[in-house]
């Protein structure tokens, strides 16, 4: 058996995967930095040695059996993701290895191809692509024509991650005043989720406008802001405010997940689509997934998300598999200029970055 090696260092994980062509996955590890100081020297250095670290017990082992390197080089931070990429270079160069760059946000959709046998999927089909720098619906017609449909943001700054992911993570920190480390603020607000009841669901009218083909959470932030202090939160004791964190987390993800049905039913009209996915870091939610799995079973769709919690965020299994179907699409002459792949960071980070650290 031949395998594809995967390496991501698109912002915050350093990650290396070693996949079968079937879909089965051999190795998914990965290392997640504390981005509370985003420097970038720290982002460098923090990639360049656990990359190495991960690299060297996959490549005693299966160098010989490597047919193929496949690197995150397109939509990440112009500050980690360069690092992936050099390393994937010089691997491909000194081991005479083929190498293929491949869009992060076409990695977190082929998550869903990580352990499932490929004739299980029927094109066409619509993806739920829910993470924390990016959301969006795309269109599989095939695996020579994906398409996006409509981007979902939660605010309207150009200098802002623009996934809803953050949006919950926001919630966490600067709403409920949560203090854990930036990153895991989604992942915290999920556990106090699931101890919570929908209570405050009614107060939660949240407004989504949509504007050239995208959808929008209007104002979202500062009317959830609102609305908690209105609803007494920073009065409460101690034991109360944790009762009024579940709740108020249950209330929350109930009708941003809510909305996000009607959305999605709004932009699929007339695509004829036999499945529908959910995938990026988002699809680990289990209520995101029961809601969209009652969504499709009412209108018989297909429905799928990553079949393992450690393929739904950043990782580089799915990066490998993104990269072996697009492998797999190259003509000969095509594969055999493919020993350079060009970086392409994303445009609205660099406005993030320097509105973030180098103002005056």
């Amino acid at each position: 058996m031949k395998y594809i090696l995967g390496i991501d260092t698109t912002f915050h994980t350093s990650a290396v995967g070693l996949v079968a062509a079937d879909g089965r996955v051999l190795s998914n590890e990965k290392i997640d930095i504390n981005f509370n100081n985003e420097n970038a020297e720290k982002f460098f250095n923090f990639h360049t040695e656990n990359i190495i670290s991960l690299l060297k017990p996959i490549l005693e082992k299966y160098l010989n059996d490597i047919f193929l390197i496949g690197a995150t080089n397109k939509e990440g931070a112009f500050h980690s993701m360069p690092v992936g990429v050099i390393i994937a270079s010089v691997l491909s160069h000194f081991w005479n290895k083929p190498l293929v760059g491949v869009d992060h946000e076409i990695s977190h959709i082929y998550a869903n191809w990580l352990e499932r046998d490929s004739s299980d999927f029927v094109f066409p089909i619509v993806v739920l692509n829910i993470s924390g720098a990016h959301s969006d619906i795309r269109l599989m017609k095939n695996h020579h024509d994906i398409v996006k449909i409509s981007d979902i943001f939660w605010h309207d700054s150009e200098v802002k991650f623009g996934g809803l992911g953050v949006l919950f993570g926001s919630a966490c920190y600067y709403l409920l005043n949560i203090k854990v480390n930036r990153g895991e603020g989604a992942a915290y607000l999920e556990k106090l989720a699931q101890g919570g009841q929908p209570k405050y669901y009614k107060n939660l009218n949240l407004e989504v406008q949509k504007e050239n083909g995208n959808y929008k959470f209007k104002n979202s932030f500062p009317y959830l802001k609102k609305q908690i202090k209105e609803l007494g939160y920073f009065a409460l004791g101690l034991e109360e405010r944790l009762q009024f964190q579940k709740d108020f987390a249950c209330s929350l993800y109930e009708a941003v997940f809510d909305s996000l049905v009607k959305i999605l039913s709004d932009a699929i009209t007339g695509f004829g689509s036999a499945e529908i996915h959910l995938s990026g870091g988002v699809a680990a939610n289990r209520m995101l997934n029961g809601k969209l799995d009652d969504f499709c079973k009412k209108n018989r769709f297909i429905f799928k998300s990553p079949a393992r919690l450690d393929f739904c965020g950043d990782n580089a299994a799915a990066v490998a598999i993104a990269g072996y179907y697009k492998w797999d699409l190259l003509t000969i002459a095509e594969k055999e200029k493919n020993r350079f792949i060009k970086i392409e960071p994303s445009q609205w980070y660099y406005k993030y970055y320097f509105n973030q650290f180098f103002k005056d």
